[in-house]
C-alpha cells in the first residue's frame, strides 16, 4: 500500500533509548525513580501514621470508638485486599483479551455493551 503512511514507531523508541543511555541520569530515573517515589510515598505516610499514634493520649486506647476500630480492622482488611485481587485479575483478564490496559472509555465501552 503505497499511499498509506507506515505505524511502524519502532525508531522513535530506539531514538529515545540511545539518547538515554547517553545520558546516565537520564538512564537513573528512567529505571528506579518510579520504585523510589513509590517508597518514600510509603515510609513518609507510615512515617506520620505512627508519629500520630505517638501523640495519642493514653486513655484514647481504652475508649469504645478504639474497640470498634480494632474490631471493624480485620474486615476492613479483607474488603481491600480483595478488591485489589479483584482488580488485579480483571486487569489480567482485560490485557490478554485486548491488549491495553483498563481505562474510563473501555470500561464504559464495555459497560455499554453489557446494558444492551
Amino acid at each position: 500500500m503505497s499511499g498509506v503512511p507506515s505505524t511502524n514507531h519502532s525508531w522513535i523508541s530506539s531514538a529515545l533509548t540511545r539518547r538515554a543511555s547517553g545520558n546516565r541520569l537520564i538512564a537513573f530515573y528512567q529505571r528506579y525513580c518510579s520504585r523510589l517515589q513509590i517508597i518514600v510515598i510509603f515510609a513518609s505516610i507510615s512515617l506520620f501514621f505512627a508519629g500520630l499514634l505517638l501523640l495519642v493520649p493514653d486513655r484514647w486506647f481504652h475508649s469504645r470508638f478504639n474497640t470498634i476500630i480494632a474490631t471493624s480492622t480485620p474486615a476492613l482488611a479483607f474488603l481491600l485486599l480483595y478488591g485489589f485481587y479483584f482488580t488485579l485479575t480483571a486487569e489480567w483478564l482485560f490485557w490478554d483479551e485486548f491488549t491495553t490496559s483498563f481505562n474510563f472509555i473501555a470500561i464504559d465501552y464495555l459497560w455499554s455493551i453489557a446494558m444492551k
